[in-house]
Order: C-alpha cells, then sequence, then structure tokens
C-alpha cells in the first residue's frame, strides 16, 4: 500500500470561459525530499492536464479536483491506497469538507429561494468520492514567494504554472491576435 499526495489546481480565462486543470501525485514520502533535490523539470513531465470548457474560477477547481479524483480511482485498486492528500489553494474546494453536514441538511438547495445550488452535482460528487477513497484535504498559498517556500509550496507551484502555461499555449494557437494586440477574439 502507498500513500500519495495530489496537487491540483486550474486556471481559467473568464473570457472564452476556458479552463485548464492539472494535477500531479507523488508518493508522500516525496515531501520529504530537500527543496536542493527536487527537480522542477522532472515534475513538469508528469503533471496532467486537460481543458475545461464553459466554466469559471470556482466551477473549474472543483472540476479538476473530481477529475483528478477519478483518473486516481481508475487508475489504482483500492488495495493500492491507504491514504490521499488532496493539496489545493482554492477555498471552494479546501472548505467543502466543513460545509458538508450544512448543504446535505438543506439537500443543497438556497436557504431562501430553495433552488438547487449552483454547483450541486459537483459538491455531491466530491462527497461520493470523498467517502470512496476518503481523502484529506490541505489548503496551501497560491501564487506564493518562492523565497518562503517549502517541498509542499514548491511542488504546487509547478502544478500551478503548468496549468497557466498550459491555458496561455491554447490560447495564441486558437485566438493568436488576442495575444499580440491585446484585442479578445469573439467566442466560438
Amino acid at each position: 500500500m502507498s500513500d500519495i499526495v495530489l496537487f491540483v489546481d486550474g486556471s481559467v480565462d473568464p473570457l472564452f470561459q476556458i479552463g485548464m486543470g492539472a494535477y500531479l501525485v507523488l508518493p508522500i514520502t516525496y515531501l520529504e525530499t530537500p527543496l536542493s533535490c527536487i527537480k522542477k523539470t522532472e515534475l513538469q513531465a508528469r503533471v496532467r492536464v486537460q481543458r475545461f470548457m464553459n466554466t469559471s474560477s470556482t466551477h473549474l477547481e472543483i472540476q479538476s479536483v473530481l477529475w483528478a479524483l477519478e483518473e486516481i480511482q481508475n487508475e489504482l485498486s483500492d488495495l493500492e491506497l491507504s491514504k490521499i492528500v488532496l493539496v489545493s489553494d482554492s477555498q471552494a474546494v479546501t472548505g467543502l469538507l466543513a460545509r458538508r453536514p450544512g448543504l446535505e441538511a438543506e439537500n443543497f438547495l438556497t436557504k431562501k429561494k430553495h433552488q438547487p445550488l449552483q454547483y450541486a452535482a459537483l459538491y455531491r460528487n466530491f462527497y461520493k468520492l470523498h467517502d470512496r477513497l476518503g481523502f484529506e484535504v490541505f489548503k496551501v498559498k497560491g501564487h506564493s514567494n518562492v523565497s518562503v517556500k517549502d517541498s509542499l509550496q514548491l511542488i504546487f507551484s509547478v502544478v500551478d504554472r503548468e496549468a497557466r502555461r498550459s491555458l496561455k499555449k491554447w490560447r495564441a494557437v486558437k485566438y493568436p491576435l488576442s495575444q499580440k494586440t491585446g484585442v479578445s477574439q469573439a467566442h466560438e
């Protein structure tokens, strides 16, 4: 059995409503690696990225976590995993476990109008995966200063940069004029 740490982040272009989710899975023992021995290029090569359409910042963060957890669940059997630590800088993600009792008590409906919450389906999927996988959630600071990073923060910054780099690359290919002129193209 192995314990793993799952780093998840996303980068969204609100104008085009496109986002790139990124994740990296490492053995939890990797966190004991001294900063000087962590090779960013090796980590970058292991980051997985996926594009999400019609999304927003909060939506993307939760979508990315669900995608990463589902990938892990599909790739590894229950016998192979004993512990998963999910690392995110998203308050929407890191606060979900604490919000669960209230959301379930209200049946995922708004208090005033009793309408379904905007992300109710995503929340339900998150909780199903949590019940199945039993992961822990750990919040890190996003976009922190390089000089104050520990291994956890350094590794997370690699995932963050890969998500942003992938989004920038996609925009440059899909809408090359917007990169040069700063003028946005119309949605497809």
